[in-house]
């Protein structure tokens, strides 16, 4: 059996998982990244086709970090810790900036307004946004 050493080891390669591990290693960490799978391939990233809830009006005055927060704390049937769920949800806005800076294509409206679209997850409606392609379905 091999062992192997690191100060930071992430399972599962899907965008939160990645997203980890670049900022284990910003932050000076050895970084160890396990997955089933081949990365970024059979995960709920791409399974969604890079659909992700960011809460930032997008013309809708009751898609706000509040509402984000009710529907997420409902989606997770109450079990979630509603302090990281709000560290979550309050930081979305700036997850958004940072795909972008990864060389993402937001959809964006003419407004400016991330696209959005509606998508019942077990009775909730959800607001996604298209990061990745803008393609749905």
């Amino acid at each position: 059996m091999k062992n192997w050493q690191t100060d930071v080891l992430v399972i599962g390669s899907g965008l939160a998982g990645i997203r980890a591990a670049i900022e284990a290693r910003r932050a000076g960490a050895t970084v160890l990244l396990l997955s089933q799978s081949p990365i970024g391939k059979a995960n709920n990233t791409a399974i969604s086709k890079g659909n992700f809830a960011i809460p930032d009006g997008g013309g809708d005055p009751r898609d706000d970090a509040s509402q984000h927060l009710n529907d997420t704390i409902a989606g997770g049937s109450g079990i979630n810790n509603p302090a990281l769920v709000s560290v979550m949800v309050n930081s979305l806005r700036d997850e958004a900036g940072f795909l972008a800076d990864c060389g993402v294509s937001l959809v964006r409206r003419e407004t400016g307004s991330l696209v959005r679209l509606n998508f019942p997850v077990y009775g909730l409606s959800v607001r996604l946004l298209e990061v990745f392609t803008g393609q749905t379905g």
